[in-house]
C-alpha cells in the first residue's frame, strides 16, 4: 500500500520497520492529508515511577483458544528497522536490523499493524507490519495482548453504523511534543489501536490526520466530501471507553 506524509504534523518514521520473502513489496496506499484541528495547550503527563529496564522481552498471552502456530517468514523491507519491546514506536528498542534481515512472525497485536516476531538470534519483539514483506498472509496469526502499557482505541462508523476502515489517527501530547506520537489506522471493523508504553500517563490527543485512498469513503480521485462528528478527541490514561466517531457522507 502506498502512503504519503499526511501533514506537517506527521513525523516520518524512516528507520522503523520490516520486509517479506520473495515477494514484490506492496505499494504504499496514497493518503489524503487532513489539516490538524487541535488547539489545546500541550498537556502535562502524570508522573509515574519508571520500571526497571527488563533483561528480556516477555511473550504476551494470546487471546482466544490456544492452537498450533505456523510462523510466517518475514524480510525487513526498509533500510533499517527497530525491534521493540512492545507494539508501538514509543516502546524501548531491543535491536536494529538491516534491509532483508529475516524474522519469523508468530503473532500480531489487535488491529494487525504490529507483529510479534522472533529473530535468528532468538530475540523476541515487535515490528510494524507495514514495513515487512511476508511469504504469506499474517492476518490469521493469533492476536496477542501486551500486558504492559496503555491502549488508546476508538471506532469510526457510517450513519448506518457500518465500519469505516482506512482512517488514520495521530495520538500525541500536543504540537510541541510530537516526539511522543504514534499513528494508527482503522481496520476492517473500523477500529484503531494505538499502544503506549508504561509511564505514558496523562492526557493524550487523538486527531484524524488522513484517509487511505483504499478507504470506502473516498472516490477514484482519492477525495471525500463527507464530515466527521469529531476530528479530535482527548483521552486521559488509562482510557475507560473507546471513542466512537461518525462519518456523514
Amino acid at each position: 500500500m502506498k502512503t504519503v506524509p499526511f501533514l506537517p504534523l506527521l513525523l516520518c518514521f524512516g528507520i522503523l520497520l520490516a520486509g517479506c520473502v520473495q515477494l514484490t513489496p506492496p505499494e504504499p496506499t496514497p493518503t489524503i492529508a487532513i489539516p490538524p484541528t487541535s488547539t489545546q495547550p500541550v498537556p502535562t503527563e502524570t508522573p509515574i515511577p519508571p520500571k526497571p529496564t527488563p533483561t528480556e522481552t516477555l511473550i504476551p498471552t494470546a487471546t482466544g483458544t490456544p492452537s498450533p502456530i505456523s510462523p510466517v517468514t518475514l524480510l525487513v523491507n526498509v533500510d533499517q528497522i527497530n525491534l521493540r519491546r512492545g507494539p508501538g514506536r514509543l516502546y524501548e528498542k531491543i535491536e536494529t536490523y538491516q534491509k532483508d534481515s529475516p524474522m519469523y512472525a508468530f503473532g500480531q497485536a489487535p488491529g494487525g499493524e504490529w507483529l510479534l516476531v522472533r529473530t535468528e538470534e532468538d530475540l523476541v519483539g515487535w515490528v510494524a507490519s507495514e514495513f515487512m514483506l511476508a511469504e504469506s498472509k499474517t492476518d490469521s496469526l493469533p492476536v496477542f495482548n501486551t500486558p504492559d502499557g496503555f491502549l488508546v482505541t476508538g471506532k469510526v462508523v457510517g450513519p448506518d453504523d457500518s465500519p469505516i476502515p482506512g482512517v488514520v489517527f495521530a495520538i500525541h501530547q500536543g504540537a510541541e511534543n510530537l516526539g511522543r506520537r504514534v499513528d494508527a489506522k482503522t481496520d476492517a471493523l473500523g477500529i484503531y489501536y494505538a499502544f503506549l508504553p508504561p509511564g505514558s500517563g496523562g492526557t493524550w490527543i487523538a486527531d484524524i490526520v488522513g484517509i487511505s485512498c483504499d478507504s470506502p469513503i473516498v472516490d477514484a480521485d482519492c477525495e471525500y466530501q463527507g464530515t466527521f462528528s469529531s476530528m479530535s478527541s482527548e483521552v486521559e490514561l488509562p482510557q475507560t471507553a473507546p471513542f466512537v466517531i461518525t462519518y456523514q457522507p
